[in-house]
């Protein structure tokens, strides 16, 4: 039997084939190249606490590629929440507009680890993606 790993930080939620992809926490300035000044779409909601996490593939390599989504709290649905990949920024770094189209308000951002609940979820919606199995991914169900 194997033992179960609960991740206590972004970096234990990937257990193997960590050559190909990285989690990390970033601030908004790292979406600086994605600022729309036009920002328009779908007002989803608020997400507070919020995490910019970034999910890059094949780091360190020429094919390296990183991908931004904001992990937090949804405000209305009072629920751990993941957004699809985040394709802009206002410029006030208030809302971020996602791949699906959707607006969400970013409040309460954090640069520190998330808290259990949240990398949980982190995990679930790794799976979700098909991204779980072959990063060795926790599997979480609810």
């Amino acid at each position: 039997m194997t033992d179960l790993i609960i991740p206590k930080k972004i970096a234990d939620i990937i257990t193997c084939n960590r050559n190909d992809l990285a989690l990390g926490i970033k601030d908004m300035s790292a979406l600086s190249d994605r600022i729309d000044p036009q920002l328009d779409g779908n007002l989803r909601g608020e997400i507070s606490p919020a995490y910019l996490i970034s999910m890059t593939f094949f780091p360190n390599t020429v094919n390296e590629v990183t991908d931004f989504h904001i992990l937090g709290e949804h405000v209305t649905l009072r629920t751990a929440y993941s957004t699809s990949r985040i394709v802009g920024m206002s410029e006030d770094r208030q809302q971020v507009k996602t791949q699906s189209g959707s607006i969400y308000q970013i409040s309460g951002l954090e640069s520190s680890e998330p808290p259990l609940p949240l990398l949980l979820h982190l995990c679930h919606t790794l799976h979700f993606w098909r991204l779980g199995k072959r990063f060795g991914v926790l599997e979480v169900y609810y």
